[in-house]
């Protein structure tokens, strides 16, 4: 997975890239070659949105435009590979330090009137078996005719 734009980083953990490139290597022939070289998911736009007032300093949103490779819309593993990318992303997109911070993770897609998932949760209880969890209880699904989705991570710091 990367990000492109402002922030252009890397951010493929291990899990997540192991169980990527395994679906890559068992579509070779059934997706183009175009899109097997694409990033799972790929960061197009970050904004972040901290709070004011007196949680100034404790709560951060970051919403992440994203677009998503068939690697992840089409495989029957994609939701697995997503939920791993995903949780990547809360990883380095975590604004915070310290033993008491909080993550909800909604994802949205412009086709859809509901998210395709949400869940919240301790920073370090949060996986990517937690994010695909949270796709499956929805009952969506990532086969969308325009594959961007929208991440939103707010970050909580408790006391």
């Amino acid at each position: 997975m990367s990000t492109s734009g402002e922030n252009n980083e890397s951010s493929t953990g291990n899990q997540a890239r192991t169980l990527v490139e395994w679906i890559k290597h068992t579509s070779v022939g059934f997706l183009s070659e175009e899109e097997l070289k694409k990033e799972p998911v790929n960061v197009l736009r970050k904004t972040v949105d901290e709070a004011q007032g007196s949680f100034r300093g404790t709560v951060t949103t970051i919403s992440l435009f994203t677009e998503l490779s068939k690697v992840i819309t089409v495989d029957p593993l994609g939701p697995e590979a997503f939920g791993e990318c995903v949780h990547d992303l809360i990883i380095i997109h975590n604004p915070f330090s310290g033993p008491k911070i909080y993550v909800s993770v909604s994802i949205e897609s412009p086709e859809r009137n509901q998210p395709l998932g949400t869940c919240f949760g301790n920073l370090n209880a949060i996986t990517g078996e937690t994010i695909s969890n949270c796709l499956e209880n929805s009952g969506q699904d990532l086969e969308l005719n325009t594959p961007n989705v929208t991440i939103k991570l707010t970050y909580l710091v408790s006391p």
